[in-house]
């Protein structure tokens, strides 16, 4: 599922995707729902001044990246140089005080499109 405006940007710096996955396999460790990662994301790109052209979602297995359709269709905007910039919802594991602990944040991914 995705939302897109088909004019392309001008100005690849200031604009970004947003990009919303939920594992299909992994689904007691999915801490966001595709909304919430979707809205976070998009405030997100607000308070960063960008310029949100499209939002992508998929409740797929990162394990395939080839099965993910909309991934792919981002991909390939970003190739033709619509945009550089990617929010994504990001997990991340840490250990604090020597227990294993999962965080989630908003993501910045910039990418060099060639």
């Amino acid at each position: 599922q995705s939302t897109m405006n088909k004019t392309p940007a001008a100005n690849t710096i200031n604009n970004c995707f947003i990009y919303c996955r939920k594992s299909s396999e992994d689904k007691e460790k999915q801490i966001l729902s595709l909304n919430d990662q979707e809205r976070i994301c998009a405030e997100l790109a607000l308070d960063k001044g960008f310029e949100v052209l499209a939002v992508y979602k998929e409740s797929k297995s990162a394990k395939r990246p080839d099965k993910r359709v909309n991934f792919k269709e981002m991909l390939a905007r970003i190739k033709k140089g619509e945009s550089k910039n990617i929010l994504c919802w990001k997990r991340t594991h840490s250990t604090a005080h020597g227990k294993n602990r999962s965080e989630t944040r908003p993501a910045v991914t910039y990418l060099v499109a060639t």
